[in-house]
């Protein structure tokens, strides 16, 4: 088989074996939960003009608001076509991963582990299946995507390619950006991309530089004016201290599904320095993940799963780098020793995978399963709220009084039940639960 088709083979069986997993996790019948219902609330909404509205309370995330009217006006009232459009976005970022890892690499070894760990990385499942995931789902396909294209760049036959790769990289860099604010950790990336593989500096490229440099100075501008007055750093929820050394390494532990602990964090320890030391691959790995799973730690709370989704493709490379190498190593000792430590690779690769898709398929399947109340509430309200209001107001009542639903989605899960934006919703009394 040729290089090509070898290629296209590896693709298919990766996008294949991510998507077997969520769909028989139960994925297309999933419902909806929590902020699902103000995102596409804000999608049956959406204007032009919204776009541009910096409320100074709340992230400024447009590319995720033309996402939602872009999904809402393709699906309607469709849960599962919402949770379709998620796997979609999540197997094309496992198809740019496999291309990613293949330019800088230049190894279908590397490029097809890597692509697999990532594809069924146990710890980041809520990312797909939650509707509102999609915020991380879209800056991480971008990001990728960013340097995908920044690496064809180096191999563009003309002048006229290389600037429409890295036009392409800005572009889906700011998209990035404007997507989850976890993404700023880019350029730091792409300049650590470029030292361990460029053909030259990013410095060197000036309009790429450039416009990475103003796609984030514009970013940072655009989050201080929109959240100066958000609950999430006004009321110290995200914050610096030593909590983000403890919520990073427990990340890391979450990902290879061991053990937390102090044990376990001198295990990673030790594992990241060897991997720093290694190659140029593992090195590029692991700069990844501690790189990018900084922005996610920093929060108060607890670490949360969907938030793995970024760092576990620097953790997926630099597995499957390590051991690729050391398989080439066992491979320098004679024909014998080359042939053994490919079914060696083989094995260990292949019981890592089947490993991690034994707590895939569990936790996939959890999450579908915990909107199961949401969607026996949605039904409850639907009955009990009567459908002619008065002057567009719908009063819920004690009868109503959930131990699990915050009443903020009370307004949005009923707009979305009724497909219609104007209704306002006043709750009765207070409500002592499912704050």
């Amino acid at each position: 088989m040729n290089p090509h088709g070898r290629t296209a083979v590896l693709l298919a069986l990766l996008l294949v074996i991510g998507g077997a997993l969520y769909l028989a996790a139960g994925l297309a019948d999933a419902y909806l939960a929590a902020d699902d219902f103000q995102w596409l609330a804000t999608g049956q909404a959406f204007t032009w003009p919204s776009l541009l509205h910096i409320s100074g309370d709340r992230f400024y995330r447009p590319v995720v608001n033309l996402w939602f009217a872009g999904a809402f006006a393709a699906c309607g009232p469709s849960t599962s076509c919402y949770h379709a459009l998620n796997l979609t976005l999540h197997l094309i970022t496992v198809s740019l991963v496999f291309v990613l890892a293949l330019g800088l690499f230049r190894d279908s070894r590397m490029a097809f582990w890597g692509a697999l760990f990532f594809a069924v990385e146990p710890a980041y499942t809520q990312a797909i299946i939650w509707v509102s995931g999609v915020t991380t789902l879209l800056a991480t396909c971008l990001y990728v995507a960013s340097l995908v294209a920044q690496s064809a760049s180096w191999r563009a036959g003309t002048q006229g390619r290389r600037l429409g790769a890295e036009v392409a990289a800005i572009l889906t860099a700011a998209g990035a950006l404007f997507s989850h604010e976890a993404a700023i950790t880019l350029p730091v990336v792409s300049w650590i991309m470029w030292r361990q593989f460029g053909p030259e500096a990013l410095t060197k490229r000036r309009m790429l530089t450039l416009g990475l440099v103003l796609a984030a100075c514009g970013f940072g501008v655009l989050t201080v004016l929109a959240n100066y007055r958000n609950p999430v750093f006004s009321e110290s929820h995200y914050a610096i201290g030593v909590h983000i050394v403890r919520h990073a390494l427990d990340y890391i532990v979450a990902m290879y599904v061991g053990p937390s602990g102090p044990e376990a964090w001198v295990a990673c320890c030790v594992a990241i320095a060897i991997l720093l030391t290694a190659a140029p691959a593992t090195r590029f790995g692991v700069l990844w993940l501690l790189i990018t799973v900084v922005p996610y730690s920093a929060f108060t709370w607890g670490n949360v799963s969907r938030y793995h989704y970024l760092p576990s493709i620097g953790f997926a490379f630099a597995v499957a780098a390590a051991l690729c190498m050391a398989g080439d190593r066992l491979s320098r000792r004679g024909e014998r020793a080359r042939r053994a430590a490919q079914v060696v690779v083989l094995l260990v690769a292949a019981f890592v995978a089947v490993r991690f898709v034994k707590f895939h398929y569990p936790a996939a399947r959890s999450y579908v399963q915990s909107m199961e109340p949401w969607r026996a509430y949605a039904e409850k309200l639907v009955v009990e709220v009567p459908e002619d209001s008065v002057d567009r107001v719908v009063h819920i009542g004690p009868s109503l009084e959930s131990d699990f639903i915050d009443p903020i989605y009370l307004e949005p899960m009923l707009r979305w039940l009724r497909q219609d934006y104007s209704l306002q919703v006043v709750v009765d009394r207070p409500w002592t639960t499912g704050r």
